[in-house]
């Protein structure tokens, strides 16, 4: 099914990948053991928060992608036009982000902040630079960033050890740091390796820390206004019961989405191969199957070894192992989904994806936020398994549809 470069890049990628989540996980490990669980809940919570507005606000890496693909002169500035873009949403998502504070009130405000920088941030423009390489099928380089990332996240882990850290922010900010670094070094990279005008290096720079200072004024905003806050009433939002439990559960899961993002990231360039829609569909059917494959079996790795996974958090959390076994089988229906509304980008379709993709957030949001009121944090599990299925059925029919087209 796949040529030889699309073999070795795909294994590049995975391999890249993989060593990440190895060092993000050992990172993981090592400061769950440091912090206690309502300290690591909060770390979790904040981090789920962040990681659903960056799915929201991330549409831009995807059409780098395609540009790149369809003309590969001129990358630098196309690249560039793509980072100023996120300029613009980058302080709103982190209002957005901050914003939830009033709601978590026991988890410091600088958590938020920290977070929301490296991820909607510093780790955005990681990934534009990650995305050049993969629509140049640079895989060697890829892999090297894919390692350099994973390695500062273990390295801040070690320090924040090192030093008797216990409290979340530091930590939130040791990550923060890492991502800057990452960000830092591969925008670096591509100065040297584009010679682009380096006015575009000095105009990023003064962005990012314009972005820094608004992030840092909102937290001292916030945190003034904290007295004012019934926090009485608002702790139960903000304790680690069912919403710890999910979190925790669904930051594990989370890393069986190593292996299938791999290969769809690859296999993504090679969509515009193929000329006919229909050929297109066809090829995405094939990866298709073999993804799904490919989650079927981490997700029964991940439900016989869930236990072990769970006691390295704590046996405050009893209902995450339950949890874990129903979310480890969320990926089988991710990965279709996000090939599919790949080939809907290819086909020039973004709109339709854009529109697929927020109202998948929408019903997904629903639908869990009554489980976890109803049912508790399994309730939830559950409810974000059945949208993850709705959200591959919706997917693959728009998409084999437009292929009769």
């Amino acid at each position: 099914m796949f040529d030889k470069n699309l073999s070795f890049n795909a294994l590049y990628s995975i391999f890249g990948m993989l060593l990440r989540v190895l060092f993000q996980a050992g990172s993981f490990f090592i400061i769950s053991r440091a912090l206690g669980p309502s300290d690591l809940g909060s770390y979790i919570t904040v981090f789920t928060i962040c990681g659903i507005l960056s799915i929201i606000f991330d549409f831009g890496r995807y059409f780098l992608i395609i540009e790149i693909i369809k003309n590969k002169e001129n990358i630098p500035n196309r690249l560039w036009s793509k980072v100023f873009e996120s300029i613009k949403v980058a302080p709103i998502s982190i209002i957005i982000c901050c914003a939830f504070y009033f709601f978590f009130p026991d988890i410091h405000i600088l958590t938020f902040a920290f977070v929301s920088l490296s991820i909607l941030v510093f780790d955005k423009l990681f990934n534009y630079v990650s995305a050049v390489l993969v629509a140049e099928e640079d895989m060697k380089t890829n892999l090297f960033f894919d390692v350099l990332y994973g390695m500062t996240k273990l390295i801040m882990a070690i320090i924040f050890i090192y030093f008797n850290g216990e409290l979340v922010w530091v930590w939130a900010g040791l990550v923060c740091l890492s991502s800057l670094l990452v960000a830092a070094i591969s925008l670096f990279w591509l100065y040297n390796r584009y010679r682009f005008n380096s006015r575009y290096l000095v105009l990023g720079t003064l962005s990012e820390i314009y972005k820094t200072g608004i992030s840092y004024s909102i937290s001292n905003c916030a945190q003034g206004a904290s007295s004012e806050i019934d926090k009485l009433s608002l702790s139960y939002l903000s304790s680690m019961s069912a919403v710890g439990e999910y979190a925790v559960a669904a930051r594990f899961s989370n890393f069986l989405n190593i292996p299938c993002n791999a290969v769809l990231r690859v296999v993504f360039s090679r969509l515009y191969n193929f000329q006919c829609l229909k050929e297109r569909f066809i090829f995405c059917v094939k990866v298709c199957v073999l993804v799904s494959f490919l989650f079927f079996l981490c997700g029964l790795i991940v439900y016989y070894y869930a236990s072990y996974l769970t006691l390295i958090v704590g046996v405050e959390y009893s209902n995450s192992i339950e949890i874990l076994k129903i979310l480890c089988f969320v990926p089988v229906f991710l990965g279709g989904a996000t090939l599919f509304l790949n080939y809907l980008t290819a086909c020039n379709y973004q709109k339709l994806r854009a529109k697929i993709s927020v109202g998948f957030l929408f019903v997904s949001i629903i639908l869990n936020v009554f489980a976890i009121i109803q049912c508790g944090a399994v309730g939830a599990a559950y409810a974000t398994l059945s949208s993850f299925v709705l959200y591959f059925i919706v997917s693959l029919f728009y998409a084999s549809k437009l292929s009769k087209v």
